[in-house]
């Protein structure tokens, strides 16, 4: 997964989708190396590793700012933010499933203060770096970062107010608790 520059969509009536992301804190762990705890995942969502992948659904005329908002609106919801090379290339080819979704998509990683640190909207740590040779620019000013649907590559975007068609949103969930007690009559009984 790689960064590039990013092209204006040419349309207004412009669609908002989200891909609902459930698990691992601040993604050290790679998917072999998640809990064995049960996790659940929502209808109609994938699960990979400690993480619930899923289309949540359609809004018109989202910024960045608005789609982080949106996300917010989920328990412990962000953007997405892309920790691992595993976890990217996930996720890349997941939105290639989807036919319909042939857009931009927005995820957590921007440059709140315009600064160049860039950071990521669940303030998890920016370790894993994928930019696209000569990016980022020193000469252009870019603040959020989006997945390119065609090549799977995230991509700079200079200002917060562009329009995008998708997003994809991050929900740290903690595994389901095993029932001990069931664990402990199963062990009497043996």
């Amino acid at each position: 997964v790689m960064l590039s520059p990013m092209m204006a969509p040419t349309f207004s009536g412009l669609i908002f989708t989200c891909l609902l992301l459930t698990g691992l804190s601040q993604g050290q762990q790679d998917a072999a190396d998640a809990p064995s705890a049960r996790s659940s995942c929502p209808q109609g969502f994938a699960l990979h590793g400690s993480y619930c992948y899923g289309l949540l659904g359609i809004i018109i005329n989202e910024t960045w700012n608005s789609a982080e908002l949106q996300c917010q609106a989920y328990p412990s919801g962000h953007l997405l933010s892309l920790l691992n090379e595993a976890e990217a290339k996930f996720v890349a080819s997941m939105i290639k499933e989807y036919p319909d979704v042939k857009c931009p998509i927005w995820i957590g990683l921007h440059d709140p203060n315009k600064n160049r640190r860039w950071k990521w909207s669940s303030n998890s740590l920016y370790l894993y770096q994928a930019w696209e040779q000569n990016f980022p620019s020193a000469t252009t000013r870019n603040y959020c970062v989006s997945l390119s649907f065609e090549s799977g590559e995230l991509e700079r975007e200079k200002y917060s107010y562009f329009f995008h068609l998708s997003s994809i949103i991050s929900l740290h969930v903690l595994p389901e608790p095993l029932n001990t007690f069931d664990h402990l009559l199963t062990r009497i009984w043996e």
